[in-house]
């Protein structure tokens, strides 16, 4: 139960970091309307899924096989994890009112499109997957089952998250659309990551 709670954590740290998912979300609710903000969440949700199907089917196979690898793959978890951290840390404030409303309107399916697409062909979405899952892994469990269990708890974690952020974006409008407000954002991701994976480092040696 305690590595669950570690993994929940850890988790929420990395889904409440400012990506580019996070800027889409907030730009098609904002600008688009609610309904756009959910296709697109919907397409994340759908781009997720494909990265944890890869996982099990895929590399899964692979790490069970390499006792090598898959100690390396640890250690290089550990080190992208701080690798994010630092770059939160020394992120430049953006100007304020980045996100503008428009006129041009987009469809449901191209909002969910734009979601799919930006967490499938995002290769730090990738590099989480590779890397991150398989900290909670140990030597002798299944690696695609342990995967697939994992995965989907960062999923289920990953909705409610944007169920609560969309739900919130209305009563929030102007803070979100702040520069000063992304950069304590970052701030504060940037040091717990930097906190855990030094942390992971420590624990895998």
């Amino acid at each position: 139960m305690q590595e669950y709670l570690i993994f929940i954590g850890v988790a929420l740290v990395i889904i409440l970091s400012p990506g580019p998912d996070f800027i889409l979300v907030l730009n098609n609710a904002l600008s688009q309307g609610m309904a756009k903000g959910y296709a697109t969440f919907y397409g994340i949700v759908v781009g997720q899924l494909v990265h944890v199907a890869a996982l099990v089917f895929g590399l899964s196979l692979i790490i069970a096989k390499s006792q090598l690898l898959f100690d390396t793959i640890k250690w290089l978890g550990a080190i992208y994890l701080m690798y994010l951290g630092v770059r939160s840390l020394i992120a430049k404030q953006p100007p304020d009112h980045e996100i503008v409303k428009t006129t041009h309107q987009k469809s449901r399916p191209h909002c969910f499109t734009e979601g799919l697409m930006s967490t499938v062909f995002n290769p730090k979405v990738l590099l989480f997957y590779l890397t991150f899952l398989p900290q909670f892994i140990h030597p002798g469990e299944s690696v695609a089952f342990k995967s697939f269990l994992l995965g989907s708890l960062f999923i289920v974690l990953v909705c409610a998250w944007y169920t609560v952020f969309l739900q919130l974006i209305h009563r929030m409008e102007r803070w979100f659309k702040r520069g000063r407000s992304q950069l304590f954002l970052n701030r504060i991701a940037g040091v717990a990551l930097v906190g855990i994976g030094a942390s992971l480092l420590i624990k895998n040696r």
